[in-house]
């Protein structure tokens, strides 16, 4: 085979198995990204298979369809014009094990886990198990617990790039070197 056929094939297997999520697939433009969830959008909220994208396609909402059989939409963050972070903070805490018994049917055992507390209002504290699948070109990430205010209501599902994990290191270190 010539090399020119070799370096077409490393090219395509390359971008076939970029990590996605049903079809979100770190990288992709924001056209790829409509146009591989064609399914529109009404009242504000995208369709069954389709997109809304919002300040000149900076953020999308991605309805994907399910996900572990949970009905999922994702919310895409564009970096440098391209796919850096989906996640879904829909999703209910009682169904980690569900969402994580998928992950590993679909791409192995989760390359770590860790475990955090979390509190609620009141002073109790919950078990927080997190998830990480680690990719050459990002991770994908799962945790009982959405980190934030509305930790307790929601689970965590979300892929990130390299370039979206660099671009946060930044930004936290930035902030913590800010007076």
């Amino acid at each position: 085979m010539n090399r020119k056929w070799l370096i077409a094939l490393a090219l395509l297997s390359a971008s076939a198995n970029a990590l996605d999520l049903k079809g979100v697939r770190l990288g992709m433009t924001p056209e790829e990204l409509k146009s591989a969830f064609p399914g529109g959008a009404a009242a504000g909220r995208p369709n069954e298979n389709g997109v809304i994208c919002y300040n000149a396609a900076d953020f999308c909402a991605v309805n994907v369809g399910t996900i572990a059989e949970i009905p999922t939409q994702l919310q895409v963050s564009f970096l440098n014009g391209k796919v850096s972070d989906a996640y879904s903070g829909h999703l209910h805490p009682s169904q980690l094990d569900q969402i994580v018994d998928a992950l590993k049917a679909k791409y192995g055992p989760p390359t770590a886990t860790s475990m955090t507390k979390v509190q609620n209002g009141i002073g109790n504290t919950f078990d927080n198990p997190h998830f990480v699948w680690k990719f050459p070109e990002g991770e994908l990430r799962v945790s009982r617990f959405l980190a934030g205010p509305t930790s307790l209501d929601y689970a965590e599902l979300r892929i990130v790039s390299t370039a979206w994990i660099a671009d946060e290191a930044a930004k936290r270190q930035k902030r913590n070197a800010d007076l």
